[in-house]
């Protein structure tokens, strides 16, 4: 489905709310003009806008890609052409931010904000006892960029810890309350790793996305926490619906 399809759903689904494009911006913290040039498929919008969007509506962000009624996923998972053994793309689960890869998280009992459609190549080999392998988190800062900004979509292959200098992880910030970040692994120790965000603009390394890195990461397990360090690698990201 193209932009000016995706707008006219949004249109569609706005009026039947009763919602005027003022109150779907203020929601989702954009001018009027930007609903306006959306709803006639003239507008690029990030995955973070368009959750936005889908939310102020009350609709699953995948209803704005169709017409046929919703159903819960609990109660229907997706049957979809291209999760069957023979086609060529799969589906992964899409959650808010990264703090579902923390030790305590049962990623299958969790229920996530939608399913990204993948093509099979992109992902490791099926792994039957593991079906949430690699998962999907939306970036919350810009801390990685230009690889990664806010609002990307990005891949992460949970099996995937052995640390490798240059890869990009999510990494269990243990002094931070076991808060999740994904970052660049700069340096391997013995005892420690080295982590550092991809940018360089100032304004981001002073401000609070940026402002303990690089940082320093203790391998050595505690008492309380031994949880490894490395929770996933970054195996693809997606920056933009187009």
């Amino acid at each position: 489905m193209d932009k000016q399809n995706i707008g006219r759903a949004i249109r569609k689904k706005r009026l039947q709310k009763g919602l005027t494009q003022r109150q779907v911006a203020a929601a989702s913290g954009v001018k009027p003009s930007y609903i306006a040039r959306i709803e006639k498929g003239r507008a690029n919008f990030t995955i973070e806008k368009f959750l936005k969007i889908a939310a102020c509506l009350q609709v699953p962000p995948y209803g704005l890609f169709g017409t046929k009624p919703l159903v819960p996923y609990r109660q229907k998972p997706p049957k979809l052409v291209f999760d069957s053994p023979e086609g060529k793309y799969t589906t992964v689960k899409l959650f808010p931010d990264a703090r579902i890869l923390a030790p305590g998280y049962e990623i299958g009992e969790l229920i996530p904000l939608d399913f990204v459609p993948v093509f099979k190549d992109l992902l490791p080999a099926p792994d039957r006892t593991d079906k949430d392998r690699v998962v999907a988190v939306l970036a919350t800062d810009n801390s990685m960029a230009p690889a990664i900004t806010r609002g990307s979509i990005i891949g992460l292959d949970r099996q995937d810890i052995e640390p490798r200098v240059g890869e990009i992880y999510a990494f269990l910030l243990r002094e931070a309350q076991n808060a999740v970040s994904i970052k660049r692994l700069t340096r391997i120790d013995r005892h420690f790793l080295i982590v550092d965000g991809d940018s360089q603009n100032p304004a981001v390394r002073k401000s609070e996305e940026l402002k303990d890195f690089p940082m320093v990461l203790n391998l050595k397990k505690s008492d309380i926490d031994d949880s490894p360090l490395i929770r996933g690698r970054v195996i693809w990201v997606l920056n933009k619906l187009a």
